[in-house]
């Protein structure tokens, strides 16, 4: 990109809105494994690869990922769907987690996985080759270091990234991650990044709550909306670590930049009950009708999250069960099965009329709601 890191409009879908229930879009922890015997490609999801974009071909990518090393011989077919860069991006992320599944430490992929996969946009995300990157680990640290200097600042933003989800088994990037981040010609959104991953490093995610951590959160501040979204972004991993910095997720939340906003939603929705005197903002944000589509969707998932510590949010909740998008409904059900408690007789009452909404997927995620307020009084 031209000089700045893609943590826009796009990027915030997250894996936590559709882990709620799971989905097509749900993180691969939350889904079962591809069916190999009911799928007609299960024969050899290698050869499967030759063909052009399909679902077979994605189908295949989806077995060879959970196989891990059993599929290295899928390795050639893999680099070459994830470099040519005419391919669908959605086929070209499915590559690079495929090859990080593999765990390969083959040169050619990791530099494969730095100079290409880097560059692949996701819904909600790092690029699946950054998920890629940091399961192969200790092996991928050269790789992302010489990432470090990369001409393209997007590469050195996720390749800092990747080093500090790696964590201390990337020390030895330390030394090169300081020289970045003295170099006066860096950009400011990668230095977030850097000082995000000198912190993951030096302490790990857990205890990420030092000098490092407090500068990613003061870029919060910044006067440019891209470093503040990266800021935000990066609080976000951090998640219950940067429960000190509350007070300004609430104030990024409702930033003027709608990137911002979505990404301290986020991170307001990974604090565990540090969060709670988040829920008024957060609340305010889903009721906006003038609120992005993304970000309503972000705050649903933060309340999620939360989970009994936003019970003030049940009315708001209760409101959006009469919004007209179906998808807003449905997430509602579910964030209501989240933070209601038995006795909130007009969630039950809300959620038993939208049991009988005209949108399958809401009368499913109310009647799971209900089921789960009366399993949990």
């Amino acid at each position: 990109m031209n000089g700045s890191v893609r943590l826009g409009v796009t990027c915030w879908l997250s894996c936590c809105v559709c882990s709620c229930a799971h989905g097509p879009s749900a993180p691969a922890r939350c889904r079962p494994a591809p069916d190999k015997k009911a799928s007609p490609w299960a024969e050899d999801p290698v050869e499967s690869l030759e063909q052009g974009p399909s679902q077979t071909r994605t189908e295949a990518m989806k077995i060879l990922a959970h196989e891990g090393m059993a599929a290295r011989s899928a390795v050639p077919k893999l680099l070459a769907i994830l470099k040519n860069e005419s391919e669908p991006d959605a086929d070209r992320c499915l590559a690079a987690l495929a090859l990080g599944s593999i765990g390969s430490e083959d040169l050619e992929v990791l530099a494969a996985l730095v100079q290409y996969g880097l560059r692949i946009p996701v819904l909600g995300g790092p690029p699946s080759a950054s998920v890629a990157l940091s399961r192969i680990g200790r092996p991928a640290v050269p790789v992302l270091i010489l990432g470090l200097h990369h001409l393209d600042p997007e590469i050195r933003y996720w390749a800092a990234f990747s080093l500090g989800k790696i964590g201390p088994p990337a020390e030895h990037a330390v030394a090169e991650l300081a020289t970045r981040y003295l170099d006066r010609e860096e950009t400011p959104a990668v230095r977030v990044a850097i000082w995000a991953a000198l912190a993951r490093i030096g302490s790990g995610a857990a205890g990420a709550s030092g000098s490092w951590i407090r500068e990613v959160a003061e870029s919060l501040r910044s006067k440019d909306a891209t470093v503040r979204a990266a800021a935000a972004f990066e609080l976000a991993e951090f998640g219950a670590a940067a429960m000190d910095w509350v007070p300004d997720l609430i104030r990024g939340a409702a930033d003027p930049e709608a990137a911002v906003r979505g990404w301290s939603i986020r991170a307001l929705g990974r604090m565990g009950e540090a969060g709670a005197p988040a829920v008024p903002a957060l609340t305010r944000a889903m009721s906006n009708a003038g609120e992005t589509f993304l970000n309503r969707l972000e705050v649903l998932s933060a309340l999620c999250s939360l989970g009994p510590v936003a019970h003030d949010a049940v009315p708001a909740l209760v409101d959006m069960l009469s919004e007209p998008d179906a998808m807003l409904r449905a997430r509602a059900c579910v964030a209501l099965g989240r933070v209601a408690a038995r006795i909130d007789e007009a969630a039950l009452a809300a959620l038993e009329n939208a049991a009988e909404d005209s949108d399958s997927d809401v009368r499913r995620a109310a009647q799971s709601a209900i089921d789960r307020l009366e399993e949990n009084p």
